[in-house]
């Protein structure tokens, strides 16, 4: 009985991930999400790229929790916040175009300030099927 508590105790330590990428790749959705939330637990910008690949459809809590993770953090990934257009979250997609793409939020904002003016119903989850 001990032995095999002992080996169960070795199985479970070996499966705690070393790395975020670790994380992505082979651990759990709430393990991914609980190394992103351990300010202790370091995280590089480029690994944000492996988390964004396990927050698909259906996903979208984990999607959540990684952007709030990577905010607190200070960090951005447009793979990561390129997301925000299936999840549909309005303030993250506002923020991807601010970072991504500056030159079409200036094209699309009111002159003078970076207030966008594009305005979709898609952006309120609002989805209107067929030709108009």
């Amino acid at each position: 009985v001990v032995e095999r508590r002992v080996e169960e105790e070795g199985a479970s330590l070996a499966k705690e991930p070393k790395s975020f990428t670790d994380a992505c790749q082979e651990g759990t959705v709430e393990a991914v999400a609980a190394w992103m939330e351990d300010p202790a637990r370091p995280v590089h910008p480029a690994e944000l790229e492996a988390a964004a690949r396990r927050c698909g459809p259906g996903q979208e809590e984990l999607w959540a929790r990684l952007v709030a993770g990577a905010q607190r953090r200070g960090l951005y990934s447009v793979a990561l916040w390129s997301l925000s257009l299936l999840h549909r979250s309005a303030p993250a997609i506002e923020e991807f175009l601010l970072q991504s793409h500056p030159d079409f939020v200036q094209s699309v904002a009111v002159p003078g300030t970076s207030t966008v003016i594009l305005e979709s119903s898609l952006l309120h989850g609002a989805r209107k099927e067929g030709p108009t």
